[in-house]
Formats: structure tokens, C-alpha cells, sequence
């Protein structure tokens, strides 16, 4: 079986307000990990989420976060 490292793009919302870690944010990463968890075809390598303080830059609007 082929595997494939994956990483999960979690999408901040607005009513998130400035949270460090908000429950969609939480409730995203929980259903990815069940995703990755049922598919053994993927690998997790971590994650990457909307960055409040670079959006409307056109390099990277987002940033890596650790599993």
C-alpha cells in the first residue's frame, strides 16, 4: 500500500474572534484526525491554519502548527 503524508488545513472563522485555539478550530482537527485515523493510505504530518496576522499577503497566508 502506497502511503501518502498529508497535512490538515484548518480555517479560522471570523466569529473566532482572537482565540488561540477555538472550539471550530478544535472541532476541524477532530475530524481530521478521524479522517486520517480511517484512511491508513495517509499520514499526518501536521498541520496548517489561517494566520490572522499575514492574510493579505500574497507569499503564505498561512502558518504550519504543530500536531
Amino acid at each position: 500500500m502506497e502511503v501518502w503524508n498529508t497535512a490538515g488545513y484548518l480555517r479560522l472563522s471570523r466569529e473566532d474572534g482572537d482565540k488561540a485555539e477555538s472550539d471550530s478550530i478544535a472541532n476541524q482537527r477532530k475530524l481530521l484526525e478521524q479522517y486520517i485515523e480511517a484512511h491508513p493510505e495517509l499520514r499526518l504530518t501536521g498541520y496548517y491554519q489561517d494566520a490572522p496576522d499575514i492574510i493579505g499577503l500574497k507569499q503564505n497566508p498561512t502558518k504550519r502548527v504543530s500536531l
